[in-house]
């Protein structure tokens, strides 16, 4: 018997439709109702182990929780990468980034990016180079603090969570102010005395302040951190200033690089004077009081 084309068709359908169908049920039933697709282990990088071992213990327990009542947190295809950055969070406060993805049919690494601070704010909050605030375990008690008049904080959201950024005179404080700051807070230290203090007046004027705040290096807003410390290298190389720092550190009181190629200094030896003072100083020096001016050449 001569089976018909049509017929010939309709089995190649049917049996294409069973084929599938009854893949897509061994599919099913082997995520929903068998271990080969469950997550049994968390590869967290970044942290401590301390940390990490906290960490993972939050996942499993998130992992129990279903999206739509229907796909279980702790399968490799259905985890929510936003639970646990959630859940991250709880435990390492300043996570920046946190990206989740599968290390084959049993394993989710977990890659957690941190805030760099860049200079403390507080004894527990940094800054980093764009300004964000956040609470960290860094140990940043060596970090500069950073302190800017007329500054305000904003609540800004990325990547749905929220960051505390600082504003200064209405617009977030610069990123390349910041960098330069860092870089020239580094030569300073090295050179002349450890920062521990750098204000932003609201003039704009930059003050470098030692420990004890009783040495000052004063910069200009729009610093030029190449040109700024060419400025004082040569001074603090060039006598008298040279000799003076070499003996009498500890009775400098400020270095003035607001002027040109200019350097002014005081130390607190200095002899009194009536008068006017050896140099425009602004408010930052008695003007009954000598003042002294190196003339430096840029390197």
């Amino acid at each position: 018997m001569k089976i018909k084309r049509r017929t010939i068709v309709f089995l190649y359908k049917l049996s294409i439709t069973l084929l599938c169908g009854g893949g897509l049920v061994v599919c099913a039933y082997s995520y929903f109702f068998t271990p080969l697709f469950t997550i049994t282990s968390y590869d967290i990088v970044g942290v401590d182990d301390h940390s990490s071992a906290t960490i993972e213990t939050l996942l499993r327990k998130e992992a129990a929780h279903r999206r739509f009542y229907i796909f279980s947190h702790d399968k490799i295809g259905s985890y929510s990468s936003n639970a646990i950055f959630e859940q991250v969070r709880t435990v390492v406060s300043d996570a920046k980034v946190v990206r989740s993805s599968a290390v084959g049919l049993h394993r989710l690494q977990v890659v957690i990016t941190r805030y760099t601070p860049l200079f403390r704010v507080s004894g527990s909050e940094a800054i980093d180079e764009q300004g964000n605030i956040f609470s960290t375990d860094w140990p940043i008690a060596s970090l500069p603090r950073l302190e800017v008049a007329s500054s305000s904080l904003k609540l800004v959201y990325r990547g749905g969570y929220s960051i505390t950024q600082m504003m200064y005179k209405g617009e977030p404080i610069s990123q390349e102010l910041l960098g330069s700051l860092s870089k020239l807070s580094s030569q300073v230290s090295e050179v002349v005395f450890p920062v521990e203090t750098i204000s932003i007046e609201a003039s704009g004027d930059i003050i470098f302040f030692n420990a004890a705040k009783r040495s000052k290096i004063l910069f200009t807003h729009d610093i030029n951190t190449k040109k700024a410390w060419s400025t004082l290298l040569s001074a603090i190389d060039t006598d008298p200033l040279k000799g003076k720092l070499a003996l009498e550190k500890e009775k400098l009181e400020y270095l003035d690089v607001r002027f040109g190629n200019k350097v002014f200094y005081r130390f607190s030896d200095m002899a009194f004077q009536k008068g006017e003072t050896n140099g425009i100083l602004g408010g930052h020096a008695s003007s009954t009081n000598t003042a002294s001016v190196a003339t430096t050449t840029a390197r």
